[in-house]
């Protein structure tokens, strides 16, 4: 008999086998992004987009001044890239060279004017965050402005250079969108378009302040410090009883000469007590005679460096102290009665029992 297969075990494991095959294929895919993510890599292209900037920067300069001057390199219309890299016939008066040129060309007189600068600013930022790892300016906001002042500018300055020299500024694409926008909404309806434009640009970007009520500002904080020189309401009626300092000065000599004249709390009869008015004959005069010691140890206690000092000099009379102060304990023996070896002996036996502990004789 023929046995069956399982298919369903042989399926799952061929789809074990091609799992990891997936996985590598993903990982290839990926591999292109991991050069921004390694650190060398991320500082070199940094770099060059910092050269490049600065290099555009030369070539879309030398590109309006060669073009308001009347010698501007406007050959580019009809050559192609590759008779621009390889064809040493074309002479341009570009500090950018022939690539300068072409580039200028491309991104001033057929796209959006002297606002491709714009462009430049943004390569720059990110070039700079990518080679030191500080953001001059925050390149999701910066970008999302870029963009729409590119367009504003190009707008503006072909409505505003339309037919005329400096036409260049806004490019074909300002030239384009103002012939659309004015056989649209006419020049009227175009210049309050782009007015509506940068005012809301000012207020939900950079939050630029409207505002003609500074002066009465000023007007309401002049008043508030007026108000604050004013003096409060007076709730107590100070004003009335209010004492100046000559009638404060006199109240206190008056203050001092009642003091003097009559204390309180003690009569007449306690003043002539306490203070009473001696005589010159009641006064006793008592005459003391000093010993000679203190004489000597007055003056001669001290006599100069080379002499020793001796302190039995400043107490000449110390006498030492009695044995008779001493408490008197009795001899050296320990004495102890038989009534507190029993309270011992019970204190013992009975904190071993709380343990379980017994015992049969305490020696």
């Amino acid at each position: 008999m023929a046995t069956r297969a399982n298919r369903f075990k042989n399926d799952t494991k061929k789809a074990k086998k091609s799992s990891p095959k997936k996985k590598t294929k993903s990982s290839d895919s990926g591999s292109g992004f991991t050069l921004l993510k390694n650190e060398q890599y991320r500082k070199v292209t940094g770099f060059l987009f910092i050269l490049l900037s600065l290099y555009l920067t030369l070539s879309f300069t030398s590109f309006i001044i060669s073009w308001i001057s009347g010698g501007a390199d406007d050959i580019f219309s009809n050559i192609s890239f590759k008779r621009v890299l390889f064809d040493d016939t074309i002479e341009v008066h570009n500090w950018g060279g022939r690539l300068g040129a072409a580039i200028s060309h491309q991104f001033i007189k057929d796209w959006f004017g002297i606002s491709a600068y714009l462009i430049l600013l943004l390569l720059f930022i990110i070039g700079f965050k990518l080679l030191m790892k500080v953001s001059l300016m925050p390149v999701g906001k910066t970008f999302r402005l870029s963009v729409i002042a590119l367009l504003w500018f190009s707008t503006t300055f072909g409505f505003i250079f339309m037919n005329t020299k400096l036409s260049i500024l806004g490019g074909v694409f300002g030239y384009e969108a103002t012939l659309y926008l004015q056989g649209t909404i006419g020049k009227v309806g175009l210049a309050f378009l782009l007015l509506f434009i940068l005012f809301a640009l000012l207020i939900l970007n950079f939050r630029f302040p409207f505002n003609l009520k500074g002066k009465k500002k000023i007007k309401e904080v002049g008043t508030e410090d007026n108000k604050a020189n004013l003096p409060k309401e007076d709730k107590y009626n100070t004003v009335e009883f209010a004492v100046t300092e000559d009638e404060a000065i006199a109240g206190e000599r008056d203050k001092e000469e009642v003091h003097l004249d009559e204390e309180p709390g003690i009569n007449e009869a306690d003043k002539e007590s306490v203070l009473p008015n001696p005589k010159p004959d009641d006064v006793e005069l008592t005459i003391e005679e000093h010993s000679e010691e203190k004489i000597t140890a007055l003056n001669g206690g001290h006599q100069g460096l080379d002499t020793k000092f001796d302190p039995t000099l400043d107490l000449p009379h110390y006498k030492y102290p009695t044995l008779e102060l001493l408490d008197d304990h009795g001899e050296d023996t320990i004495s102890v009665t038989k009534e507190e070896l029993e309270e011992n002996k019970n204190k013992i036996v009975k904190t071993l029992l709380n343990y379980s502990i017994k015992i049969n004789q305490i020696k």
